[in-house]
């Protein structure tokens, strides 16, 4: 039998869920993960492209910036 006093709060909590509201638990933070990762690919290409605006437009930034760098 699991104890509650050995359990994390949120696990603690869980054990007093319904398996529907586990259920509905769960799905939601599938839907969550799903829109962060959704998130996470948009920044990824936001940089991505903006770097590739610095390389074509200002390249001297970066050389200025490697340039900073402590050895």
């Amino acid at each position: 039998k699991v104890h509650k006093e050995r359990l994390s709060h949120s696990a603690a909590f869980c054990v007093n869920l319904t398996q529907e509201e586990l259920i509905t638990m769960v799905v939601k933070q599938q839907a969550d993960l799903t829109k962060k990762d959704a998130k996470i690919v948009e920044l990824e290409e936001y940089i991505d492209n903006l770097l590739v605006r610095v390389i074509e437009e200002k390249p001297s930034i970066l050389y200025a910036l490697n340039a900073a760098k402590p050895v």
